[in-house]
């Protein structure tokens, strides 16, 4: 077989199927395959077969900074600005930022052509970062622009339009009714002036338009009362800082799962595994977990729009200081990227991208490079020492609990012990991913990450890729069925109806993959950021099982589909209610309110009575969801979910609407996008 250089892990994949068939190879590996054991064993197998040698990829793969191209992007900026078209600017000149050189980060591995430079400035940067500001300024968005002019500073803008820059500025704290602030940024552009180039008359003309608004914000500055002057401290805008919005206060937290509300608990049958359940009777709308994933990623097709770290999506990104391809909302998200996972993959992320291995595949790469090799060896190793001694393994309940005796979804016990479904995976699928993982493997060489391990990164060790090389099978099995979507809605103007979710990222999340499936889950997931809440949609009695949603709803699929989607991706049955009762789809769901079975005929009367009622002031809320009324109509949806629970029989078209409504609801409050009317459409989306 020759030489192979593509990206594409599929391309590979098949070429080894054919080199394998043509050798006649392929019934006796898969016969020494089906023998293996364990992960471990499955990965020296297929690394001693040496079926990865002949990929040969360069040393960096990745989209470097470029100068002139940054020059050439931020010229095409102006001419767009020009014609006021201030997104086609807005992109041209983040476009610009990216690709201009940048200093390096502190304790990088990188060794960067940019080094090789005589002459070496950050110019470009300081002029994308301005030029963008304009832009920003023009859009209104006042707080984002006083973020690029404070960039513009930190790279050197030239002295002779820094006087520009503070004028601007001046100009958005005044918009914001920061005035204190607005008359020192307009006296330091009155100070500035004296490098100006500006001809005498427009430097005339600005001094004075420079006079006139510090005598305006002079004034407004001394109506200010003394309350107003001790609290200016918290009135200016926030120039830094992560912009995801942070998920709500989870109260009472449990101390056996700490993501958890105390009101859950964790449970185990052989037949189910474990789950969680309620020890309590929950009403709709409460929140039961808030969890941090302890790994994610976002999807390659959202890295021009969106925080690599927090998944927010961007007007004004800043750029990774060395590659090109990914983007961020601030500086703390992108120190964020760089010390846990981003140093890592940086000079490969083209590579790791181009490979097309699917995001789970990703999601798994990512729990490696964000833990570190000694670490996972730490973790991994103590867990198979304790399963391999009857006398210290954990009881099937506490698996991936830690020494404290808690289930903290920080720690990566709870990702390695998560199920992959081994047993009833093919010989084929498992030797498919046993080859990925060690196409993945070979990527890791590229990078810094067993170096970091204390591995020579050109010669590592036999030992130390079947170890790391056993934690990627383990996952390229387990994140299948217990990864998770970060998603994002996004709402047209004026238009609530014709919203849609968004899948942008995937997630390993240690706790919420221990909920079961039901075609009728009484809880939803909304995203904040990365980080999952999971808050009841339906009443619940204490001792009743905390069910999610996969995917497959009984009112938009058939049974028979879900049952067979279910079984290929899970490997199990479902035997919820809407299953075992063959409930129909949302279409054919019955319309009238019938009081639950069992009701005497005289509370009956009272219960279509109370119905009626309930559901006028329903109706109103719903009404008020699809003008974007969510705060509003959402106490009144609740109060009427919990009467139909309690009173209503079940299959009902009204209690889906009302379920649907009060899930729009609550994903207005988490990673949602809202876009401007078709008047602010080309000036600000």
């Amino acid at each position: 077989m020759g030489s192979l250089s593509p990206y594409d892990f599929e391309a590979f994949y098949h070429s080894i199927c054919a080199d394998l068939q043509t050798r006649g190879e392929v019934h006796s590996m898969s016969k020494q395959f089906s023998l293996m054991e364990d992960d471990n064993e499955r990965m020296r197998f297929v690394l001693e077969k040496n079926l990865t040698n002949n990929l040969h990829w360069k040393d960096f793969n990745f989209t470097s900074k470029d100068r002139q191209e940054s020059q050439k992007l931020r010229n095409l900026g102006n001419q767009v600005y020009q014609k006021n078209r201030l997104n086609e600017a807005l992109e041209h000149y983040s476009m610009s930022i990216c690709l201009a050189p940048h200093p390096l980060p502190p304790n990088t591995y990188i060794n960067h052509s940019q080094d090789m430079e005589d002459n070496y400035t950050y110019e470009e940067l300081a002029l994308g970062y301005a030029n963008r500001s304009a832009v920003l300024f023009q859009m209104k968005e006042y707080e984002l622009c006083i973020r690029d002019i404070t960039r513009a500073f930190n790279y050197s803008y030239p002295n002779n339009l820094m006087y520009k820059l503070f004028e601007r500025k001046a100009r958005c704290q005044r918009a914001l009714k920061d005035y204190a602030r607005g008359l020192e940024s307009m006296k330091e552009a009155e100070m500035w002036m004296k490098y100006s180039t500006l001809s005498e008359t427009k430097s005339l003309t600005f001094k004075k338009e420079i006079s006139k608004n510090i005598e305006f914000l002079a004034e407004k500055v001394s109506l200010l009362t003394i309350d107003e002057v001790q609290n200016m401290a918290g009135l200016g805008p926030q120039t830094s800082g992560c912009l995801a919005k942070s998920p709500p206060v989870l109260e009472n937290r449990s101390t056996e799962i700490p993501c958890a509300s105390s009101d859950v608990t964790l449970r185990y049958t052989p037949e189910k595994g474990r789950f969680l359940v309620v020890n309590r009777d929950v009403k709709p709308g409460e929140i039961l977990l808030v969890e941090k994933p302890y790994s994610s990623i976002l999807l390659p097709d959202f890295y021009s729009s969106h925080c690599q770290t927090c998944c927010q999506r961007l007007l004004a990104p800043m750029p990774c200081w060395c590659c090109s391809k990914v983007r961020f909302c601030s500086e703390e998200c992108r120190v964020e990227a760089w010390e846990s996972f981003h140093k890592i993959e940086c000079q490969q992320l083209d590579l790791i991208v181009g490979a097309n291995l699917g995001k789970n595949a990703m999601l798994g790469f990512r729990i490696l490079t964000s833990s570190g090799k000694i670490y996972l060896e730490y973790v991994v190793n103590k867990m198979k020492e304790e399963a391999s001694k009857p006398e210290s393994a954990p009881v099937p309940e506490k698996v991936g609990f830690n020494e404290d005796a808690a289930y903290d979804s920080s720690d990566y016990r709870t990702i390695y012990s998560l199920v992959g479904n081994t047993k009833q995976r093919g010989v084929g699928d498992l030797f498919k991913r046993g080859l990925m993982a060690a196409f993945m493997l070979k990527m890791l060489e590229l990078t810094p990450f067993f170096f970091n391990g204390g591995s020579d990164p050109r010669n590592v060790k036999l030992q130390d890729k079947v170890l790391v090389g056993g934690i990627l099978l383990t996952h390229l099995q387990n994140l299948p069925c217990n990864a998770h979507e970060i998603a994002e809605i996004e709402i047209p103007a004026g238009s609530v109806k014709d919203s849609a979710q968004t899948e942008i990222g995937a997630a390993a999340f240690g706790t919420l993959s221990l909920l079961n499936h039901s075609c009728d889950p009484n809880v939803v997931r909304n995203y904040y950021s990365t980080q999952a809440v999971v808050r009841s949609i339906r009443s619940l009695k204490a001792g009743d099982e905390i069910l999610d949603n996969y995917g497959y709803h009984y009112a938009v699929m058939s049974r028979e589909e879900r049952q067979r989607k279910l079984y290929n991706q899970y490997y199990f049955n479902c035997d919820c209610t809407p299953c075992h009762a063959n409930w129909p789809l949302y279409s054919s769901l019955s319309v009238s309110a019938v009081p639950l079975p069992g009701t005497q005929p005289e509370q009956a009367k009272q219960v279509v009575s109370d119905h009626h009622k309930s559901a006028k002031a329903y109706k109103r809320s719903f009404d008020l969801v699809l003008t974007g009324k969510f705060s509003e109509s959402l106490p009144v949806l609740l109060d009427h979910l919990e009467f139909l629970d309690k009173n209503i029989t079940r299959p009902l078209k009204e209690y889906n609407d009302c379920q649907e409504a009060i899930k729009q609801c609550y994903s207005s409050e988490g990673n949602c996008y809202r876009t401007k009317g078709k008047k602010d459409k080309e000036m600000i989306v």
